[in-house]
């Protein structure tokens, strides 16, 4: 539960440098949820009969991630503002419910539920999107671990110019994710100051 905490914090954080009274503007992030389960299929499912495939796992486990940060800012958003302890700790329960089950659910035919729950109730369909992250195979820690780091990426680019064009994208010869992803290797996720400690290492690597 305190994960799935930390994760809603950190996207309203997120939401909040982009526009302050995100919220009150009330985006379709649900738009954005059902388009990223179509873009996961159709662009790394292999579900296209007429070609030669195959399911490319850690480009399905990017676009789960986003779908995440779209899922967040969508619960945020039909609570009215960050939801209670309480309310946190159920919807943590309705996913792990779906997490803890031995089934192996398809793996298409799990984001086409989610885009289809989506599409009929305009919110963030927690139980859905435990059923692809049950079907992809990532657990909530690896999912936790990989959202941080998109969203701390994300943080650090706005704070560094990315909206005004001055953001530098290659440090020392790679771009940033690569550095995001050496990073995520060495510091401990288990860390209630995981977040931080990601930012800082940025930080340092951007600076030389």
């Amino acid at each position: 539960m305190n994960k799935l905490k930390k994760m809603l914090v950190l996207q309203d954080a997120i939401n909040c440098k982009i526009n302050d009274n995100w919220i009150e503007l009330n985006r379709p992030w649900f738009r954005a949820i059902w388009l990223e389960a179509a873009e996961a299929v159709n662009d790394h499912c292999d579900w296209k009969w007429w070609k030669h495939g195959t399911d490319n796992r850690e480009q399905i486990v990017l676009e789960v991630v986003d779908i995440a940060h779209f899922i967040w800012a969508q619960l945020i958003q039909d609570c009215s503002g960050m939801p209670s302890d309480e309310k946190i700790a159920h919807f943590y329960q309705t996913m792990d419910s779906v997490l803890a089950e031995e089934i192996a659910h398809p793996l298409i035919e799990s984001f086409e539920k989610l885009a289809c729950a989506t599409l009929v109730s305009k919110s963030a369909e927690l139980e859905a999107f435990a059923t692809v992250m049950s079907a992809v195979g990532i657990s909530f820690d690896e999912l936790y671990r990989s959202y941080v780091g998109k969203n701390i990426l994300n943080g650090f680019r706005q704070d560094h110019g990315y909206k005004e064009g001055t953001y530098k994208k290659i440090w020392g010869g790679r771009e940033d994710n690569e550095h995001l992803t050496e990073l995520l290797l060495e510091l401990d996720s288990s860390k209630s100051s995981f977040p931080e400690d990601l930012y800082k290492a940025l930080s340092v690597r951007y600076s030389k």
